[in-house]
């Protein structure tokens, strides 16, 4: 999972930094909020394996490729529009990496509460910490050249790590 959403996003970022670039803000939003499982009302006999298997399996289909490639081109769209100073740009991007990464915290939001295994619920919140961090004005603000992508690779990077450790 690290590598994935870490190539993915940069490969996005450099690509559409380097160039005038379009602002569409149209991001995929296409998340699966519609699986609030009995899984939430914890049973005692709650296989920890199955669960655990069950919910990687989601977790990583969830994130699809085309929606990470679209937050990166959305975080080069930013630097872009920083350079030419366009503030409107820089808004509209930053509403459609919000949208993306507050979707994608609300169901892995989900999935953390219906998790039986400790530390996939400690990995799961590792990375919704760091999907809300990615989406905060505070933190994209730091985004003013490609060069700046390693920033955003070593806050990915934390949370897919911990996530590995547990899903494999």
């Amino acid at each position: 999972m690290r590598r994935f959403l870490t190539a993915a996003l940069l490969v996005a970022i450099v690509g559409t930094s380097g160039a005038c670039a379009s602002t569409d803000d149209t991001a995929s939003t296409g998340a699966s909020a519609g699986t609030a499982s009995a899984a939430s009302s914890k049973a005692p006999s709650v296989d920890v394996a199955a669960n655990t298997k069950d919910i990687c399996t989601r977790s990583e289909a969830l994130i699809k490729e085309d929606e990470v490639r679209e937050v990166g081109r959305q975080v080069g769209l930013i630097i872009a529009a920083r350079q030419q100073k366009n503030a409107d740009a820089e808004a509209k991007a930053k509403t459609a990496i919000r949208a993306k990464t507050d979707s994608w915290a609300k169901d892995l939001g989900v999935m953390q509460q219906e998790a039986a295994d400790p530390a996939l619920k400690a990995a799961l919140g590792t990375l919704i910490t760091a999907l809300t961090t990615l989406g905060k004005d505070d933190y994209l603000a730091g985004f003013k050249s490609t060069a700046d992508a390693a920033k955003l690779e070593a806050t990915l990077t934390t949370a897919t790590d911990a996530m590995s450790k547990v899903c494999g």
